[in-house]
């Protein structure tokens, strides 16, 4: 049953509860019951809102009406019966603060969270995922793969000479390149890929469904966003990276971490022939 059907079938419990408590009020001469009736204008108002609550608290008006000007015959009841009016509506907007005050409190609350739930798993200046949470999701799409008995790659990707950029060029402008590599490798990605900050100018892939031809594919793409890539602050500037690819098929039995691994091997390795190039490291025998 839809929610809004639930919250009409509560309405009408309620007004049908409140008739009747009427009619046992009025036959057992029971004293002073609006307070009970007002239990209703307190609950809907700070559920749904002002109207939902103005209109529960009719009950309680239509009660005092028949009270005091018909069982009663009070002729002060017009006044009596506009004082109860003024107490509904006093509840209404009382309780109805409450809910925005109570809201907004929530509001900042999961604000909070997010920002929380964010600094714990994104590197800050980089804005990627940082190496705790990528491994955490990388484990599930790892193991969906095996499930699926589909290929899956990885990629290790390393800024060339960065300590020399430092020094040369300042740590904030190192901080600038470590940024825009990010967002090139994230650029060069589909949503069903990882990629996280690993440490330092370190960066790492993982493409689901995603053989030793789709990854080369996928890593001279960033290479040739990364070659492109300009810099206001240092016109005459280019980046460099050297990548280092592993495929795991759906044979080999490695796990995660020997993927990654084998990722870095062949990463070191294109260090050590050079660098800014790519290297697959094709040894994906089972581990």
């Amino acid at each position: 049953m839809k929610f809004r059907n639930k919250k009409l079938i509560l309405h009408l419990l309620c007004v049908l509860l409140m008739i009747v408590f009427i009619f046992v009020v009025n036959k057992l001469h029971i004293p002073n019951p609006m307070m009970v009736l007002v239990i209703p204008v307190i609950y809907f108002t700070y559920s749904d809102g002002y109207i939902n609550g103005i209109l529960s608290g009719i009950t309680a008006i239509a009660y005092s009406a028949y009270f005091f000007l018909v069982k009663t015959n009070d002729p002060a009841g017009l006044a009596k019966m506009l004082t109860i009016i003024l107490n509904v509506a006093t509840v209404v907007i009382l309780i109805g603060k409450l809910k925005n005050r109570d809201k907004r409190n929530m509001i900042e609350l999961l604000r909070l969270n997010e920002s929380l739930v964010l600094a714990a798993t994104t590197d800050n200046l980089t804005g990627a995922a940082n190496r705790h949470a990528f491994l955490d999701t990388a484990k599930t799409l790892f193991d969906n793969s095996v499930r699926l008995k589909r290929p899956i790659s990885a990629l290790f990707i390393d800024v060339d000479h960065f300590k020399q950029i430092n020094d040369i060029y300042s740590h904030e402008f190192g901080d600038v390149v470590l940024a825009r590599i990010s967002r090139i490798i994230a650029k060069c990605l589909r949503t069903t890929d990882l990629s996280c900050r690993y440490g330092g100018d370190e960066f790492v892939v993982l493409l689901s469904i995603a053989d030793d031809k789709i990854a080369e594919d996928v890593a001279n793409r960033m290479m040739k966003e990364i070659r492109e890539a300009r810099f206001e602050q240092y016109p005459g500037f280019r980046l460099f990276v050297s990548i280092g690819i592993s495929y795991k098929t759906p044979e080999s039995e490695e796990g995660l971490d020997d993927l990654i691994n084998r990722a870095d091997e062949a990463m070191y390795q294109a260090k050590q022939s050079g660098r800014n190039m790519i290297i697959i490291n094709k040894s994906n025998e089972a581990v």
